[in-house]
C-alpha cells in the first residue's frame, strides 16, 4: 500500500512513571492511542471541504453517499435529495462546516490507533518532551523485523499496521472530499503535521478500527534500549534485571550529556 524507505531503527521514547510504558519492556507491548489523546491540538484534525468541487462532482459523491445510507430508492428520490443538498447551502454554510468537522475529528479518533516513532535518537527535544526530562527510556525497533511483523499483521487481521513517515507542513492541506483519494486523505490527515514538529522525525504505526488498543511484538523487534542521561539507579537496575530475564539480544545503552556542547553520547551497557 504505501513504500518508504525506513531508517535502520525507529524509537519510542518512555518513562517509567507509567505501567503502559513499562509493558513495552516487560511484554513487548506496544499501544495504540486514539489521535484525541494528542499533545499536539491539530494532529489529526485536518478538514474536509464539501463545497470545493464542480456540481458534477458534488452530484456523483452525494449519490454514493445516499445510496449508501439510503439504498433501493429510484433516480428521482436521489435526484431530488442531491439537488438539496447542493442547493441548500448546508455546503457553505458555517456552523455545517464546523458540524461535519468535528464529524471527521471523531471519525478519524474511532477509526484509527496510533502509535508513533521516531527516527532519532539523539534529538534532546524528544528525550525532554517523551522521556519525562531525560529521566526515562528509549525502545529501537529492528525495522526490517518490524516491516515484516506488520505485513504478516495485516494479512492475517485485514488491518492497516505499518510505518508510515509523517510530513511536515507549514499550513494546511486543502482535502477535498470529491477530488481527493480515501488514501490522499489519509495521508492528509494522518500523516501531515505543522512544521514545527519535524525535530521528532516521526515515523507512525497506524492500526485500523483499533485506538486505545495493544499488540504483542514477536521477539526480535526490540534490539536496543537506551536510557535517559538523568535516569535514577533504581530504574537503570530494574532495566537491566528485566533484560537478564529475556532471551532476546537486546543491546543496552547509557545516554550521557556531552561536556564540550549540546550533545548526547551513547554509552554500551554490558549487563
Amino acid at each position: 500500500m504505501f513504500n518508504i524507505d525506513l531508517p535502520r531503527y525507529l524509537y519510542k521514547f518512555r518513562n517509567f512513571d507509567s505501567i503502559r510504558h513499562l509493558n513495552i519492556l516487560l511484554l513487548n507491548e506496544i499501544y495504540f492511542a486514539s489521535s484525541k489523546d494528542f499533545n499536539d491540538p491539530f494532529d489529526c484534525k485536518i478538514p474536509v471541504h464539501y463545497h470545493l468541487g464542480s456540481e458534477d462532482e458534488m452530484a456523483q459523491y452525494w449519490r454514493k453517499v445516499l445510496i449508501d445510507n439510503v439504498p433501493n430508492k429510484d433516480d428521482k428520490f436521489y435526484d431530488e435529495e442531491i439537488k438539496k443538498i447542493i442547493n441548500s447551502g448546508t455546503l457553505i454554510e458555517p456552523k455545517a462546516i464546523e458540524h461535519r468537522r468535528q464529524l471527521v475529528q471523531e471519525s478519524i479518533a474511532k477509526a484509527f490507533g496510533i502509535f508513533s516513532t521516531s527516527a532519532t535518537i539523539s534529538d534532546i527535544l524528544l528525550w525532554s518532551h517523551y522521556s519525562l526530562a531525560h529521566t526515562g527510556f528509549a525502545v529501537g525497533f529492528d525495522t526490517k523485523a518490524l516491516s515484516i511483523f506488520c505485513k504478516k499483521y495485516m494479512m492475517l487481521n485485514n488491518k492497516l499496521i505499518y510505518p508510515l513517515k509523517v510530513e511536515y507542513s507549514k499550513s494546511y492541506p486543502n482535502v477535498n472530499a470529491y477530488s481527493h483519494s480515501n488514501r490522499e486523505r489519509f495521508h492528509f490527515q494522518v500523516l501531515t503535521k505543522a512544521l514545527d514538529w519535524r525535530y521528532e522525525q516521526e515515523y507512525r504505526i497506524v492500526l485500523q478500527n483499533s485506538p486505545n488498543s495493544s499488540v504483542i511484538l514477536p521477539e526480535g523487534i526490540i534490539k536496543r534500549i537506551v536510557l535517559g542521561s538523568q535516569v535514577s539507579i533504581e530504574n537503570r537496575t530494574t532495566v537491566i534485571e528485566i533484560l537478564k530475564q529475556k532471551n532476546e539480544n537486546i543491546t543496552l545503552f547509557q545516554s550521557k550529556c556531552s561536556r564540550n556542547d549540546f550533545r548526547l553520547q551513547f554509552e554500551k551497557i554490558f549487563y
